[in-house]
């Protein structure tokens, strides 16, 4: 049977293995064929058929197997490229300098990515970017100098297949066109798997062109006679030119500089081949079970929109996940979840670890040209935020722009005809900048006047207590006056009533005033307390219990009076020391070796926060700064804390804080000695006023002059500024 095999092992038809197994059987004499129990359909046919299927599955594995292993005998790029293929890796082709011209344009216009904006030389400026541009107005376009080809191939049937271009020279810079003219632009990807996201998938082939593959089963399906166009900027040398060669068609280059992280980079060698198409193919199957896991956790709960993941290890995938509620899973309901994952194991996949996601806030502006002569329908606003509202909620490193203007453009108007001719979507810069005296609510990001490359947001609960007879808007924020714990967002907007309303303390729930005025609970104003979860130095929590108001408190977790460190003592990990000879820091046991015995001799404990010094069999980490002793003769601002010099039988901080004095009403008589804070939060926490002249408060609230010993007229009393208020405060703890 060895020297006559029934399978070739070459073949990889199932067909073709199926038919040389039955011609094996009717080669049988007669007594050994088995007509009636290996006929189609019949038990003995499903055991050919899967014979058949074994056999070209061995064939597969042989085949890939041999071509893995010609791999690192290749003497040529072509071949190497070839082999590749086979293993569903695409070579990289190789990408040509990046440069970014500033120009002025001279006619306001779309210009569409691939246009031709001019010459240097014998080469083209070939715009990389579409964008709209105004006449007259200074703009920088990110172009690339070659030689822009393209390729055609008619598409012969609707059936799902590899399309193979042939002009070499394909660089990274491509892009494939269904229907040109001007068609539309499909989703390119070089990763196989990206199939199952409606992408059509490039891979280098050995002509120096690439293989075009798609599953013709989403929103960019090809039909008969359809025509598939590849564009691409060929890939040759660079030239060298100055400003004197340049020819621009539509305006003036004021000036040009290379990308500084878009520079030329060369095809991949044989070399580099070799070694990243084996490895692709077998981590393919680790990805895939990354993937999977971002799946199975999709379906684990239903308050899941959006899952991600990364390979936190090599071995372990890190996922994360939205919620429709925007909350997070606490750590008994990770655990349950993960519990839940391990019991599917997807291709061996080691179980996955959990992370709470980080939010960002992004706007986007959506400019939209109708055609000449059309018009646009009612509800296009409607339909072009719900095409882009598909994006909120989810786990994406980036926005596929290009994709959400190729869905905006399929929109039709009411007899079902295509009434866009471009549209442009662009991210709105995500801040504003700072301005002087300008009332900023909780999240709004802002940029320096002097830019710095850094964004900053607004996380302090610090918002506005509520004011009544004042003018609300959709989105203003504020605080009650008792504060009881929780934020109030405005979501009907109006005029707030002269009586505070009865806030409600259900986060979600609703607050109405007599004026109309809806505030909506949008959450504690300083997170509850959680068994089991771990804190570090400066997180601020509310307890569970509140106190009764005005005492409500927060607490926050901070060192106070650390244990000193000591010569040869034995630690253990996570305890916490300051120097003999204090220096401001404090330092954890973050490593322990052997008995845990600190050396007879003080280390040099570092002053930068995170890092370590060897301590004999400790490893101590700087964790922060510890809470100061008390200094005579020192100034202390508002939200200093303290200790004592002297530390107390039970552990306590002292914080300059606010004054609890009675906040300023309107129409009430004062008597002389009387101490008022004003209402404004701000003002709130700086200073207090007492009445130096007796007399009844007017109906709105006076502007505080904020200068101690200045006074402040307000009806027929008068206020002084007495200062700032210093208030011992024990509960820091």
């Amino acid at each position: 049977m060895a020297d006559n095999p029934v399978f070739d092992p070459s073949n990889l038809s199932f067909d073709a293995n199926k038919q040389t197994i039955l011609d094996f059987l009717d080669a049988r004499p007669e007594g050994e064929k088995f007509k009636d129990f290996f006929r189609d359909q019949s038990a003995g046919g499903l055991i050919v058929e899967l014979a058949a299927g074994l056999a070209t599955y061995l064939a597969y594995q042989s085949t890939v197997g041999r071509r893995e292993a010609y791999l690192f005998h290749v003497n040529n790029l072509s071949s190497a490229k070839a082999i590749a293929q086979n293993l569903a890796y695409s070579s990289f082709r190789g990408q040509k300098d990046h440069w970014e011209f500033t120009v002025t344009p001279n006619v306001s216009q779309t210009l569409t990515k691939f246009s031709i904006l001019g010459n240097i030389k014998d080469d083209e400026i070939i715009l990389l970017e579409s964008i709209t541009v105004n006449s007259g107005v200074p703009v920088v376009l990110k172009v690339v100098i070659g030689t822009l080809t393209s390729e055609d191939i008619t598409v012969p049937s609707g059936a799902s297949r590899i399309f193979r271009f042939t002009k070499d020279k394909v660089s990274e810079d491509l892009r494939l066109l269904l229907n040109p003219s001007p068609g539309t632009e499909v989703p390119l990807s070089s990763l196989v798997a990206d199939l199952l996201n409606d992408n059509y998938v490039s891979i280098s082939n050995p002509l120096g062109s690439v293989d075009i593959l798609y599953l013709n089963n989403g929103l960019f399906i090809y039909d008969t006679n359809d025509l598939l166009r590849l564009q691409f900027v060929e890939f040759d040398n660079e030239i060298i030119f100055t400003a004197s060669n340049i020819i621009f068609d539509f305006g003036t280059v004021d000036s040009f500089v290379l990308s500084a992280t878009e520079t030329r980079q060369i095809a991949e060698t044989i070399q580099d081949i070799q070694i990243n198409a084996p490895i692709n193919n077998e981590t393919k199957f680790v990805i895939r079970g990354r993937d999977d896991y971002k799946k199975i956790f999709l379906g684990l709960d239903t308050a899941i929109v959006s899952t991600n993941g990364f390979d936190a290890s090599p071995a372990v995938v890190d996922l994360t996940y939205v919620k429709s509620d925007l909350t997070f899973f606490d750590a008994s309901e990770k655990s349950g979840l993960i519990s839940t994952l391990e019991d599917f194991r997807p291709f061996g996949v080691s179980p996955p670890t959990i992370s709470d996601p980080f939010q960002v806030d992004v706007s986007l502006s959506v400019l939209i040209t109708i055609l000449a002569g059309s018009t646009a329908p009612a509800d296009t606003v409607t339909k072009v935020t719900a095409l882009v509202d598909v994006n909120a909620k989810t786990l994406e490193q980036s926005l596929d722009f290009g994709l959400i203007e190729n869905q905006i453009n399929q929109l039709k108007d009411d007899i079902g005809l295509i009434f866009i001719k471009t549209t442009r979507v662009t991210l709105d810069s995500p801040g504003s900048v700072w301005t002087a005296s300008t009332v900023y609510i909780n999240r709004v990001l802002i940029e320096p006047t002097v830019p710095n490359t850094f964004f900053y947001k607004l996380i302090e609960n610090i918002e506005v207590k509520w004011i009544p007879s004042r003018v609300y808007i959709v989105g203003d924020r504020v605080v009650s006056t008792s504060a009881n714990g929780f934020f109030f967002e405005c979501t009907t907007a109006g005029t707030s009533d002269s009586i505070e309303p009865t806030w409600d303390t259900d986060v979600g729930d609703i607050s109405t005033e007599a004026t109309g005025v809806e505030w909506t609970n949008i959450g504690p104003s300083i997170p509850l307390w959680i068994a089991n979860r771990v804190h570090t130095l400066a997180d601020v929590i509310s307890p569970i219990t509140k106190f009764v108001a005005p005492t409500i408190r927060y607490f926050k977790s901070i060192a106070n009076h650390e244990t000193i460190w000591q010569a040869a003592q034995v630690y253990i990990l996570s305890d916490i020391v300051v120097p003999i000879s204090t220096n401001g820091f404090a330092y954890k046991a973050t490593a322990i070796a052997g008995g845990g015995t600190s050396d007879s001799s003080e280390p040099i404990f570092p002053l930068t926060i995170g890092a370590i010094v060897v301590d004999n069999e400790v490893t101590w980490t700087n964790i922060g700064t510890v809470i100061p002793l008390w200094t005579t003769i020192t100034s202390y601002g508002i939200g200093d804390i303290i200790s004592p010099v002297t530390a107390p039988s039970v552990p306590q901080m002292f914080k300059r804080i606010a004054s609890i004095e009675t906040e300023w009403q309107p129409t009430i008589i004062y008597t002389l000695g009387q101490r008022i804070v004003p209402t404004n939060s701000f003002v709130n926490n700086q200073f207090a006023f007492e009445v130096t002249v007796a007399g009844t408060s007017g109906s709105t609230e006076p502007s505080w002059d904020l200068t101690p010993g200045n006074t402040t007229v307000d009806g027929t009393v008068t206020f002084t500024n007495i200062g700032n208020i210093v208030q011992i405060d024990q509960n820091h703890q």
